[in-house]
């Protein structure tokens, strides 16, 4: 009889079924025998499924091989010494443990020997895999019977973070059907409990005050490495930033705007919609064009404030305030997996994440005092990459203050693909693990000009330092006028 893979094909399996086909399904039984652990006490090393949390996947039984995998990264450099994976009862094919970089180099490989009937798995390479800091990789592993741990929509709002390790929300939990090879697909955000074992190399450097010395250190660790605490974040900005930038008095809804209370979590459908004067508790989900919001306050408990879903453009959110109350987490202030976003004057705090696009003019904004959540990563304003060819991204003219220890202040990251034609113009940039992420390598046309750096929150900028990541030697990169509040060079 024939046989079809449910995971490409969902939407045919009724009529195949009626037809006599068989189908190849998913077995509902949860798989949480065993929990995984975060650290081994022993070797130093991490991985990022955290202690104390039982695994509850479904097993798969797609029937055919298949590699499934992980991306992730880290904060600090390190080596990663093994991949492991988490194991169903019904599951008898040999596997094989891959580590790739994100060009889709393999870098180790390892089969697994020895294995025990369930539960998790793990084997060493040969040798450590050097782990660039701030870089992407993929760790996977082989099943050739097609027999596997799934569990959807896993990453479709959060992510894995242990200590300095971290796999992204989002385009995460990757597979490729064969016998092997770089897995870049994605089914429903989800994920299928592979991980690392990685140590980070070098010593810890000691925590850093959390008040600023009158005379502050004029360059960060050499060699950064996680403290086994958290040290404790300063506590939020009082003092105005510096004139001429945004704050509470120029930012947020104007002076004098009647506001109407509304409670719901608000889902757009109609291009072209204008919300304005909104009191909400609640969310705006955007499935619609030229969308405004503008004149209101967004406050809630949702995942985010207002969000732009893919394949739609051109959103306005402009002199608005939106936060989270500091209890339960709200991910994103404005976030778009979509075209086109527009934010000006806008007061953004108490998130993990402010404002989150991949294309638009981020203009005039206060993104402040963010709320750390465990595992959390926490930017003021950020892009992930893989931009679109031919679109911009200017992020000009905010105050970003990211009153923590990690990730940014302004983070261009590489997470989806390069990223290309930003303008970061005359922003001031306090705090975070790098006040400035500058997008790693394949960056091209970046142009970071005439921005200020205040140690108001950490000595060096950031707690480790101002920058990180500018790629110096890309095609139209360009560093220029970067300042201190003092007027002293900030060099990459």
């Amino acid at each position: 009889m024939a046989a079809i893979n449910i995971r490409q094909h969902r939407g045919l399996v009724l009529a195949l079924a009626a037809a006599g086909l068989a189908v190849v399904a998913s077995v509902p039984a949860v798989w949480a025998a065993q929990r995984g652990s975060d650290r081994d006490a022993g070797t130093g090393e991490l991985s990022l499924w955290p202690a104390g949390r039982a695994v509850d996947g479904t097993t798969d039984l797609d029937g055919q091989p298949v590699e499934l995998g992980v991306r992730f990264t880290s904060e600090v450099p390190g080596v990663l010494t093994g991949v492991r994976f988490a194991k169903p009862e019904r599951a008898r094919g040999k596997h094989a443990g891959s580590v790739w970089d994100d060009g889709g180099h393999l870098l180790a490989q390892a089969a697994f020997t020895g294995e025990s009937g369930s539960g998790w798995q793990q084997v060493r390479f040969t040798q450590p895999v050097p782990v660039v800091a701030g870089r992407t990789y993929t760790a996977s592993y082989h099943s050739d019977d097609g027999i596997y741990l799934s569990k959807e929509n896993a990453f479709a709002q959060s992510g894995l973070r242990t200590g300095p390790l971290s796999a992204p929300a989002g385009r995460n939990g990757v597979y490729a059907y064969g016998p092997g090879g770089f897995p870049t697909q994605t089914w429903h955000a989800s994920n299928y409990f592979v991980d690392v074992l990685f140590r980070a190399t070098g010593s810890a450097p000691p925590a850093a005050s959390p008040s600023v010395p009158s005379t502050p250190s004029a360059s960060p660790p050499a060699s950064p490495s996680p403290t086994a605490t958290r040290p404790p974040a300063p506590p939020p900005i009082t003092s105005p930033p510096p004139t001429g930038f945004p704050d509470a008095t120029t930012t947020g809804v104007p002076k004098g705007t009647t506001l109407h209370k509304r409670v719901e979590n608000i889902v757009v459908r109609q291009d072209g919609t204008v919300l304005d004067g909104l009191d909400l508790t609640g969310s705006v989900d955007i499935y619609a064009n030229n969308v405004v919001i503008r004149n209101s306050k967004i406050s809630g408990t949702n995942w985010w404030g207002a969000n732009l879903r893919a394949g739609y453009t051109n959103l306005t959110v402009e002199n608005c305030e939106i936060f989270g109350d500091g209890v339960r987490q709200m991910q994103y202030g404005i976030a778009s997996a979509g075209g086109w976003v527009t934010a000006r004057r806008n007061n953004v705090h108490t998130i993990s994440n402010g404002i989150d696009v991949p294309v638009g003019l981020i203009e005039d904004n206060y993104v402040h005092d963010p709320k750390y959540f465990p595992k959390d990563h926490t930017d003021m304003i950020m892009s992930e990459g893989g931009a679109p060819a031919g679109t911009t991204l200017t992020i000009r003219h905010n105050t970003a203050v990211n009153t923590l220890d990690q990730t940014g202040a302004i983070a261009l990251f590489a997470d989806w693909g390069p990223q290309h034609d930003v303008l970061v113009e005359r922003n001031l940039l306090i705090g975070g693990g790098y006040a400035l992420y500058g997008g790693d390598t394949g960056a091209t046309n970046i142009r970071v000009v005439n921005n200020v750096f205040s140690r108001r929150v950490w000595p060096n900028g950031g707690y480790w330092g101002p920058v990180a990541h500018w790629n110096a030697t890309g095609r139209g990169n360009v560093w220029q006028g970067n300042a201190w509040e003092d007027g002293s060079p900030v060099r990459p």
